[in-house]
């Protein structure tokens, strides 16, 4: 059983700004600068800092559990910022529960996953109590992070609460499904980041007999229904990936292909979770627009080269298919793929210029002279090399 710690007249303040996705808001524990537990932590060290203290404003007569900042990134949410919560209500089921929000947004604009996350993770909604003013708990309980970013391992407390969730929710594990590839096709073009053309691969595994499944249209429960009846689960690097956090211990494979250079974001806190983990260096060039974005969580502009838009390595992506017995280069269709390449790329460039309207006339103009993938090829970086620690 992983600690509950407990704190008297513990002030709680709502978010003012966001720092890389660690919030000024929270809880003002006793003794800030001392605390790690109760504090939001990356690697295993304290990331966060005390917020401005400001005179209460509210006051909470219930003892109360401390949740965490309720992110807009699904990813950021799952990975980071509600890992203490399963913890705390396994050993308080009647406390309500305090969280921060994003600066300016009210509780009824919340994503309707977020509730669904709250349902999976054994906490009513009506539990939940957030935080939008300078308040003040009498009585604030809370645990560590079960897991985070930043290469450490989750805690093995919190995978024995996790393993049991799928039995909770009377999910069974038969009969199981031999591959489950799990898509992020489409959001490219919204101007996220993502690979050129996953449209086209989507839909040819679909022929070949595997499962494809988008997460942005099923709800956590069937997500996580399908994820652990999964012999093997490849996702497309992306905010998906987090969702398997939802979920313990399981016999499977998992892969990634990835998009990103630099390291895993996920080794440390999937290994302990599957049989095998494997990421796949499918990428062969990118797309970047650099500048400073102003983005939902943010108050402050900052740069963003993340998102970029990728290019598959063919004969790379082909061996990571082949490798699980999936025959894609004997069907691949390789003007349909470049059709979808040349659609995704050039909407992905538009969205990318859509904040900054005194950009689109040149970038219309250029996008009417690209006809080929080859001509955005010409546009393209090829991504940077990986360290021999990666």
């Amino acid at each position: 059983m992983m600690e509950l710690l407990c704190f008297r007249d513990v002030p709680v303040m709502p978010v003012t700004r966001m720092r890389e996705h660690v919030p000024l808001g929270g809880p003002v524990w006793p003794e800030f600068e001392r605390q790690t537990a109760a504090r939001f932590c990356y690697s295993g060290r304290p990331a966060d800092s005390a917020p401005p203290l400001r005179k209460p404003v509210r006051q909470f007569r219930r003892p109360a559990l401390w949740g965490g900042y309720l992110s807009h990134e699904f990813g950021h949410l799952v990975a980071e910022h509600i890992t203490r919560l399963l913890p705390a209500v396994s050993q308080r089921d009647t406390d309500v529960v305090l969280f921060t929000l994003p600066t300016g947004t009210p509780p009824e604009a919340l994503a309707p996953w977020v509730h669904q996350v709250f349902d999976w993770l054994t906490m009513p909604a009506r539990r939940a109590r957030f935080v939008t003013e300078p308040s003040l708990a009498p009585e604030l309980r809370v645990c560590a992070q079960g897991e985070m970013l930043g290469g450490t391992a989750p805690d093995p407390a919190y995978l024995d609460l996790l393993d049991a969730l799928p039995a909770r929710h009377g999910l069974g594990s038969r009969p199981r499904l031999p591959l489950i590839y799990v898509s992020r096709a489409g959001l490219v073009t919204t101007g996220r980041g993502g690979h050129l053309g996953e449209s086209y691969l989507a839909g040819l595994l679909a022929q070949l007999g595997v499962t494809v499944i988008d997460p942005g249209t099923l709800p956590i429960r069937a997500q996580m229904q399908v994820y652990a009846r999964a012999e093997a689960l490849v996702f497309a690097e992306g905010s998906a990936l987090h969702g398997r956090q939802l979920l313990g211990r399981l016999d499977q494979d998992i892969h990634v292909l990835r998009r990103r250079t630099g390291p895993d974001a996920w080794t440390a806190v999937l290994t302990p979770r599957c049989r095998s983990l494997r990421s796949h260096d499918v990428v062969a060039a990118h797309l970047t627009v650099s500048g400073r974005f102003r983005g939902p969580e943010h108050t402050t502009p900052r740069e963003l080269r993340h998102l970029y838009a990728t290019f598959y390595d063919l004969p790379a992506l082909f061996a990571a298919f082949a490798d699980l017995g999936v025959p894609l280069a004997r069907h691949w269709n390789h003007d349909a793929w470049r059709a979808a390449v040349l659609d995704d790329a050039l909407r992905w460039l538009l969205a990318q210029a859509a904040p900054v309207t005194q950009a689109l006339p040149n970038l219309i103009r250029l996008i009417e002279q690209i006809s080929t993938p080859d001509e955005l090829l010409d546009l393209a970086e090829p991504p940077p090399a990986r360290s021999a620690s990666h």
